[in-house]
């Protein structure tokens, strides 16, 4: 059990996204007293989860008399206890399970995203003293060091963007440790409007000239103002905010676009004559398509509660109308069939092989889940082994 635990923990460490803080073979020592049996030795390191890499949990191994112990979240394994053991299985392609297991049930699960090891390449930045070093030498070079410039263009440096804000808790601090002030590295654009009195007395003229004031007009359009609008927004917290303090009723300004379907008898109707014109009334050809109309989706939504409850108020049944999709494999039996037909071919039965590359099926996927529960339970129904 002890090899076993410790080699899946070393396989989950080396094929995660994230790559731990510290490497299994040099950990600091365990967590003394945060252990519930005095005075443990042992090791222990940060396994990140999830696809977030501050999602973390302590994983230790250590030693108490004559027994060696795992903690991991907070609960505590006999490694030499001969009834536990632990696996680690393919949910789905990229994603594992890790589990420690008793012969009367599962003691600890923990599920994590993959990717081949192949395909890994370390961060060149792989601590704070790197990104600190590299954005002293971008600042001497005189290259731009703000967000967006490091995201895209000629000077982009993603690898020191994501180390930059995830070795620190944000980008700014990153800055700050290297001797920098945050503010003088933004990328800032001189606005005409550099206080609230130059905003409110714009926002007059604007009025005053029957220019729209809407947000839509401000941001879009031959009347478009985006620096007036950011400005606002910057100033006041919001347009709306802005136009009160200009003596504008926010209200007064709107681009209301008023409904063909003011009522639920107007929907009805609606519905009643996309039948007779025998047009198709599935929920996904109102949204999308040459036949959509989403003013009406929305119209039943809101006047009758949902799109099918319209559709039964104009006295359609919804049931005749939903898009139904060809199901390819309808039954285990189907499943089973295509199964021991992909093996006569020498198709892969792997998780993988069946998600991606070219022997790809995500309905023969699904489907097996659906009927079997598992990839794993189709194939050994189907006398297949991985």
């Amino acid at each position: 059990m002890t090899e076993l635990c410790l080699e899946n923990f070393v396989q989950c460490e080396q094929k995660h996204l994230f790559v731990p803080t510290l490497p299994l073979t040099s950990l600091p020592p365990a967590l003394g007293a945060e252990m519930t049996s005095p005075n443990p030795s042992g090791y222990c390191s940060e396994v990140s989860l999830g696809l977030l890499p501050r999602r973390q949990c302590v994983v230790s191994v250590y030693t108490s008399g004559e027994a060696m112990r795992l903690a991991l979240l907070g609960n505590e394994y006999d490694l030499s206890d001969g009834d536990l053991s632990s696996a680690v299985h393919t949910v789905f392609p990229f994603r594992k399970r890790f589990a420690i297991t008793k012969p009367t049930g599962v003691l600890l699960e923990l599920k994590y995203w993959v990717r081949e090891q192949s395909d890994y390449r370390p961060s060149p930045y792989p601590d704070r003293d790197a990104v600190v070093a590299e954005i002293k030498r971008r600042w001497k070079r005189k290259l731009p060091l703000n967000w967006f410039t490091l995201g895209k263009g000629g000077h982009a440096e993603k690898a020191l963007r994501w180390a930059g804000a995830n070795r620190f808790e944000s980008w700014d601090q990153a800055l700050e440790a290297a001797g920098l002030d945050p503010a003088s590295v933004r990328r800032r654009k001189d606005s005409p409007y550099r206080d609230a009195t130059a905003v409110i007395d714009e926002i007059k003229q604007r009025q005053r000239r029957k220019s729209p004031l809407n947000v839509v007009a401000m941001q879009k359009g031959e009347h478009s103002d985006n620096s007036l609008y950011r400005a606002g927004m910057r100033h006041f917290g919001s347009w709306d905010a802005a136009l009160k303090a200009a003596g504008i009723d926010p209200y007064t300004v709107k681009l209301w676009r008023r409904s063909p379907y003011q009522d639920g008898k107007a929907v009805v109707a609606a519905i009643k004559r996309r039948n007779r014109r025998k047009l198709p009334l599935s929920a996904v050809s109102l949204l999308k398509g040459e036949h959509a109309d989403t003013a009406l989706y929305n119209a039943a939504a809101r006047q009758l509660g949902s799109w099918y409850d319209g559709v039964q108020a104009a006295g359609i049944d919804p049931g005749s109308v939903m898009l139904r999709r060809h199901r390819a494999y309808p039954d285990r039996a189907d499943v089973i069939a295509e199964l021991k037909r992909r093996k006569k071919l020498n198709v892969p039965a792997s998780t993988t092989a069946v998600a991606r590359g070219e022997h790809t099926d995500y309905a023969l996927y699904s489907a097996a889940k659906r009927d079997f529960g598992s990839w794993n339970a189709a194939l050994l129904a189907a006398g297949i082994s991985e």
